[in-house]
């Protein structure tokens, strides 16, 4: 089975999508590396929404 999940996180001004993009790839297993000086890391984010879908 395969299932699409969407989030929706409220992030501080300031942090890049890319930053955002690349920790959430960390956090989430997609990658094993994120660069040590990312500030998600520093940051606790909350999901607003989950959606979830089978496929």
């Amino acid at each position: 089975m395969k299932v699409k999940v969407e989030l929706v996180i409220d992030v501080p001004d300031g942090i890049s999508i890319e930053d955002v993009e690349e920790f959430l790839e960390f956090d989430l297993h997609y990658n094993g590396c994120c660069s040590g000086d990312n500030p998600m890391f520093d940051e606790d984010y909350d999901v607003e929404e989950f959606y979830l879908e089978e496929l």
